[in-house]
């Protein structure tokens, strides 16, 4: 089940379109589409990373990110609570609104 494509953004912006706004619009959702239906736990793991670091770098890519990507990783969350990585890099995500 492909979660990203197609997707209406909150601000009306179209994801996952190919006339969509930014690279970096389409690198979260590829980033996020590996994290849900990735095979192999190790490159949903590297997925993950490289999506922190994406989003942590470039505010450009938070708005992507928070428009399609906390379902995901919820779902990660869940199915994924023992791998340890995978749920520290979620805490990292989640820290921002734990603090609120």
């Amino acid at each position: 089940m492909d979660l990203v494509s197609g997707y209406k953004g909150v601000v009306g912006l179209d994801f996952g379109n190919e006339n969509s706004a930014s690279n970096k619009d389409s690198y979260v959702e590829r980033l996020l589409d590996r994290i849900s239906n990735g095979q192999l736990a190790e490159d949903r793991r590297a997925a993950m990373v490289e999506l922190q670091s994406v989003v942590a770098e470039n505010r450009s890519a938070q708005l992507p990110f928070g428009a399609m990507g906390f379902p995901v990783l919820m779902s990660v969350l869940k199915e994924e609570r023992d791998d340890v990585e995978m749920v520290a890099v979620y805490l990292f995500f989640a820290s921002p609104l734990l603090r609120n």
